[in-house]
């Protein structure tokens, strides 16, 4: 039997990403069972880790802990610096024997992209790939060039949509090898 892999999630709450980071918090309880490891973080201007409250089973219950707990559902967004407070908390605990990051987040982001890039490098040499989610990348006639996005581009493994649930479902067999 292939070994579960560890699999690390952060999930856009920002207003941008209102409409979908309901649907796509369902999804990441749908994952829990599915890896060895599964940590999971929902971010906007800061991060917060929620991976505990993934451990009830009903998932009405997981979106109201998390939902009391953050203090900034629906605000701006500040992708590069949450991922910089991600590192410095969390990285040297979480980014060892090279896990999967999977990231929710349509890119728009307030902060600077440098920072965004510079952190995503970072990452990305310590996880086995990094796979970004992007609702808006399902829309006809969309383009990264949001500088958030065109930042993060360069160290993205996998850049995939995240509007439905077909395209959640197509994500099964990228992570089937994670």
């Amino acid at each position: 039997k292939p070994k579960k892999q560890r699999l690390i999630i952060l999930l856009d709450v920002s207003g941008s990403m209102d409409k979908y980071s309901h649907y796509l918090l369902r999804f990441i309880c749908a994952l829990r069972e599915q890896f060895r490891q599964l940590e999971a973080f929902i971010f906007s201007t800061s991060i917060m880790r929620c991976t505990k409250a993934l451990q009830f089973r009903q998932v009405g219950r997981i979106l109201a802990t998390i939902g009391d707990q953050a203090e900034n559902w629906s605000g701006g967004t500040r992708i590069g610096a949450c991922l910089q407070e991600f590192k410095e908390k969390y990285g040297k605990q979480l980014l060892n024997g090279s896990p999967t990051v999977l990231i929710l987040s349509d890119g728009l982001d307030t902060g600077d992209p440098g920072q965004l890039g510079t952190v995503l490098k970072y990452i990305q040499g310590r996880a086995k790939r990094i796979i970004w989610l992007n609702p808006l990348k399902g829309m006809k006639g969309y383009e990264p060039i949001a500088r958030g996005m065109s930042a993060a581009l360069p160290a993205i493994d996998e850049f995939r949509p995240a509007h439905n649930l077909e395209s959640l479902l197509a994500l099964e067999k990228i992570l089937q090898d994670a």
